[in-house]
């Protein structure tokens, strides 16, 4: 084992995260006979299969599990290495980026970013992650994943910083009886809510009308936000979302937002790193990120605080 190739390792690492041989070979820009290859090579001497076949792909066995706790941040600390050396120019770097996003992330933040690191990085490519709350923070510390972004906690071991602070709004289709006129809590009462199942980060509302003891008319539970705008666009439902989750009216029906008739407080959005400088590619796209998001006519919200 004393002589195993980075390759090999660099190989196995992108198999392990990837579950799929085909898919990690697209991602290093090898032939999938290549990368079987190399890890046929590795199974020798590390002595064990390291992936069976599964349903969509390949599973890692314990052998491997315990191989890539080693092999990931080693590798994420060499890759940062020679980044330092060489430093980082994002006009011609070739540079894949990993992000993890909450759904709501992925409709309402990507694309300002997307817009900006296109424009200033043309020929690098971006990988979303799902979020996953139990395994962001060990992804960020073995570089699976670059950088995340989400309102819940991902824990005391990574370094965060407050990318915006987004307030909630009761969000409807255009021309819903209660799009115009006061809106009062009895009004908000009887109207038939939309509302996520899953609400880990954005408890707020939740808990300021339970204090309240304002109670909900639900007609319709969903996993997440992304599922929120296309049903309220169709029909007279209402729902408690962050404005993040409406503001681009034009790709969800033409939806309008109202004040919450009870005080809630904003949820602040962060920016989640591993600690450390980070290499001069992760921190450029920190910075990216950072900047795309602070725009106040992209996330300025709509209504005053409630007094």
């Amino acid at each position: 084992m004393s002589d195993v190739d980075l390759q090999l390792l660099t190989t196995f690492v992108r198999v392990y995260e990837a579950r799929n041989v085909t898919r990690a070979a697209e991602d290093l820009g090898l032939s999938q006979p290549t990368v079987s290859h190399a890890l046929a090579r590795l199974r020798r001497q590390v002595g064990d299969e390291l992936f069976v076949r599964a349903p969509g792909g390949v599973r890692p066995t314990d052998h491997a599990d315990a191989l890539y706790r080693d092999a990931a941040p080693a590798l994420a600390t060499l890759r940062g290495a020679v980044e330092h050396a060489r430093g980082f120019d994002p006009a011609t770097a070739r540079r894949l980026f990993r992000i993890c996003l909450t759904d709501l992330g992925e409709t309402a933040i990507l694309p300002a970013v997307l817009t900006e690191i296109t424009r200033r990085a043309p020929n690098v490519e971006i990988e979303v992650v799902p979020m996953n709350v139990d395994r962001a923070a060990s992804w960020l510390q073995t570089g699976e994943i670059d950088l995340a972004v989400a309102t819940m906690d991902l824990g005391p071991s990574l370094r965060t910083e407050v990318l915006f602070a987004d307030g909630y709004v009761l969000a409807m289709r255009r021309g819903h009886p209660l799009a115009e006129g006061a809106l009062t809590t009895r009004d908000f009462e009887a109207a038939r809510h939309a509302v996520v199942t899953d609400v880990a980060g954005h408890r707020m509302p939740v808990e300021a009308m339970a204090a309240l003891g304002i109670e909900r008319r639900i007609a319709l539970r969903v996993p997440n936000f992304a599922t929120i705008p296309p049903a309220l666009a169709r029909t007279d439902l209402v729902a408690v979302v962050p404005w993040g989750a409406v503001r681009m009216r034009p790709v969800h029906g033409d939806l309008v937002s109202r004040p919450l008739p009870f005080e809630v407080r904003p949820v602040d959005v962060r920016l989640w790193r591993r600690p450390g400088t980070g290499s001069p590619a992760v921190r450029w796209l920190r910075s990216t990120i950072v900047e795309a998001s602070a725009r106040p006519d992209d996330w300025a919200y709509p209504h005053p605080a409630t007094t």
